[in-house]
C-alpha cells in the first residue's frame, strides 16, 4: 500500500491515481467491514436472544447462567489469553495511553456517584462508586477486542490488547472490589468493630475469592516462569496440550453465554422500570444508563486518543493513535453487572447501560473500519463513502418510519395515538419522515454545493429540535395537553428565519474550489 502521511508540515500526499497498490483499497475496505460486521452481528443476535428468552419466560432462571459465565468461563478465558500472549512486542506508551483514558472516567465515575449517593447511607455510596466505576472501564475485551484487534492489527494487536486486560485486572477492579468489600461490610454493620489491620485482612481475602483476579495473578506468575525457563516458547505453546484443549474446551461458548446473560438482564431491566414509574425511578433507570454510556463509548476513547497524540507525536505514530480510540470503543464486558448481581443492586440499570452500549458501539467500530483500516486513505474516496452511508441511511429511515404509520391506526378515531400525549410522537415521526425524504432528494437531485439543499436539511434538523422542545414542554404541563394541537405552528415556522444565516456550504471535498477538503 502507499503510505499517506496526513498532517504532515510539508503537506505532500501521494494521490490514488500515482500508487498502482491503491486499487486493492477497496478489497481491503470490503475485508475489514465482513470481519467486524460479523461477529457484531453474531453478538447482536446473541443478545436479542437472550432478551427474548426471558421476556417470552422460555427463560425463567438466570443465577446458573450468570454462575457458568462469570465464575467459569470468563477467568479461564483470561488466563488463556494472558499465558498465551507474547508481551515482548508491548508498546508501552499506547497501552499508557489507554490508560489515561480509561483513569479519567474511573475517577470521573467515582466523584460523580459519591455526589449523588452522599445524602444517603455512607454504604450505598461507596457501592455504587465501585460499580459505576468499574462499569467505565471494564471493557469487553475477549468478546468485541480480539475480533476488533485481529483485524486491524494482526501482528501486534492481541499483545497490546492482553497488556490493557492485565492493567484492569489488577488496578481498576482491584480498586473497585476493594471499595465494593468496604461498602458491604459498612452496609452490614461489620466494619464499625474492626481495627484497620482486620478491616485490610477482610478486604484482602474479599479480592482473593474473585475468580478473575485469581486467574489474571496466576497467568501472570505463570507467563513468568515460562519465560525463565523456557523463553523459546511462544503463543500457544507455553501451555501444555491438555491443558489448552480444556481451556478452549470451556471458553467456547463464553462470547454465547455472557450476551444471552447481558439480554436476560435488559429484560429484567424494562420489568422493573414498568413497574416503578414514579418521576425519581425514571430519572435513575433513564439517566444513569445514559450517564455510563456517555463516559465509556465517547468520552474514554477520546481522551485515550488525545493521551496518545501527547504521548507518541508525529505521522508515524498514527496507527498507535488509532489503537488508543479503538480500544476505548470497545464497549463494557458483562463482568459489572456480575458484580451488581453479587450485591443485589444497581442490577437493571447495569443491564441497561451495557446494552445501550453495545447497540452504540457498533456503529462506531464500523465506521472505524471504513476510516481507519488502512495506511493510505484517499480523501475523495472517503468522502464518497461518507456520502453514500448518509443516503443509505437516510432512505432506511424513510422506508422504516413509513412501516411506522400503519401501527398508529389513524383512520380510527378512537385510536390512541389521536389522543394526547400520544399524538405528539405522530408529529415527530412525520417531521422525521420529511426530513429523510429532503435528504435523499438533496443528495440525489440539487447540486453539491446548493444553497437550496442547505436551507432545507437546516430547516429539516431545526424543526426536529423545536417538537422535541414542544413535546417535554406539555409533557412538564400535561394538564394544559389540550393546547398542544394550536402550537404545533410553531415548529413549522420558527426554523424559518433561523434558516436565513444558513451559509454557503464548504464543508464537502467538492464545495471547495482548491480542490481538497
Amino acid at each position: 500500500r502507499a503510505r499517506s502521511h496526513f498532517g504532515s508540515r510539508q503537506g505532500s500526499r501521494l494521490r490514488t491515481s500515482d500508487c498502482k497498490g491503491c486499487s486493492k483499497l477497496p478489497l481491503v475496505m470490503t475485508s475489514l467491514l465482513a470481519e467486524i460486521s460479523t461477529p457484531i452481528l453474531q453478538l447482536g443476535c446473541a443478545l436479542l436472544v437472550g432478551f427474548l428468552a426471558f421476556r417470552c419466560e422460555w427463560v425463567t432462571e438466570k443465577q446458573g447462567l450468570a454462575f457458568l459465565t462469570g465464575r467459569i468461563g470468563l477467568p479461564m478465558l483470561a488466563f488463556k489469553a494472558v499465558t498465551t500472549a507474547d508481551l515482548d512486542d508491548v508498546q508501552f506508551l499506547a497501552v499508557l495511553s489507554c490508560f489515561i483514558g480509561k483513569l479519567f472516567v474511573y475517577l470521573l465515575a467515582c466523584a460523580a456517584s459519591w455526589i449523588a449517593y452522599r445524602k444517603g447511607s455512607r454504604s450505598d455510596a461507596l457501592i455504587s462508586m465501585a460499580i459505576f466505576s468499574f462499569h467505565v472501564t471494564a471493557a469487553n475485551d475477549f468478546v468485541f477486542g480480539i475480533p476488533i484487534m485481529q483485524a486491524f492489527y494482526p501482528e501486534t494487536g492481541m499483545t497490546n490488547l492482553v497488556a490493557n486486560v492485565v492493567i484492569q485486572n489488577v488496578v481498576f477492579q482491584v480498586c473497585s472490589l476493594a471499595v465494593l468489600g468496604i461498602g458491604t461490610a459498612t452496609a452490614q454493620n461489620v466494619i464499625a468493630d474492626e481495627n484497620p489491620e482486620r478491616q485490610s485482612v477482610r478486604t484482602l481475602k474479599q479480592l482473593a475469592q474473585d475468580p478473575l483476579l485469581c486467574a489474571i495473578v496466576a497467568a501472570v506468575a505463570y507467563s513468568g516462569l515460562v519465560n525463565l525457563f523456557a523463553p523459546h516458547l511462544r503463543g500457544s505453546q507455553r501451555l501444555p496440550w491438555i491443558v489448552g484443549e480444556l481451556l478452549d474446551f470451556f471458553t467456547r461458548p463464553f462470547s454465547v453465554t455472557a450476551l444471552l446473560l447481558t439480554g436476560v438482564n435488559l429484560a429484567t431491566a424494562l420489568e422493573t422500570k414498568s413497574l416503578h414509574s414514579s418521576d425519581s425511578n425514571s430519572m435513575y433507570f433513564v439517566t444513569i444508563p445514559i450517564c455510563l454510556v456517555v463516559a465509556k463509548n465517547f468520552l474514554c476513547p477520546y481522551i485515550s486518543l488525545a493521551a496518545a497524540e501527547v504521548l507518541l507525536p508525529g505521522s508515524e505514530n498514527n496507527r498507535w493513535h488509532s489503537f488508543a480510540f479503538l480500544y476505548g470503543l470497545i464497549p463494557t464486558s458483562s463482568a459489572p453487572m456480575l458484580v451488581a448481581m453479587r450485591v443485589g443492586q444497581h442490577i437493571e440499570v447495569v443491564a441497561a447501560a451495557v446494552s445501550i452500549g453495545i447497540l452504540v458501539a457498533f456503529p462506531m467500530l464500523i465506521a472505524s473500519a471504513v476510516l481507519l483500516g488502512s495506511d493510505s486513505m484517499d480523501e475523495g474516496r472517503i468522502d464518497q463513502q461518507l456520502h453514500n452511508s448518509d443516503l443509505t441511511a437516510l432512505g432506511l429511515s424513510f422506508a422504516s418510519l413509513m412501516l411506522c404509520i400503519p401501527c398508529f391506526r389513524l383512520r380510527d378515531r378512537q385510536s390512541i395515538w389521536r389522543k394526547f400525549p400520544f399524538r405528539m410522537l405522530v408529529w415527530y415521526v412525520g417531521a422525521c419522515m420529511f426530513h429523510a425524504l429532503s435528504g435523499v432528494l438533496v443528495n440525489t437531485l440539487l447540486p453539491v454545493c446548493s444553497r437550496v439543499g442547505a436551507y432545507l436539511i437546516s430547516y429539516c434538523e431545526i424543526q426536529r429540535y423545536v417538537l422535541v422542545a414542544l413535546m417535554l414542554h406539555w409533557l412538564h404541563r400535561f394538564e394544559d395537553g389540550v393546547r398542544a394541537d394550536k402550537t404545533i405552528w410553531i415548529a413549522l415556522v420558527a426554523p424559518i428565519p433561523i434558516c436565513a444565516c444558513t451559509p454557503q456550504p464548504l464543508t464537502k471535498k467538492y464545495c471547495v474550489q482548491i480542490g481538497r477538503a
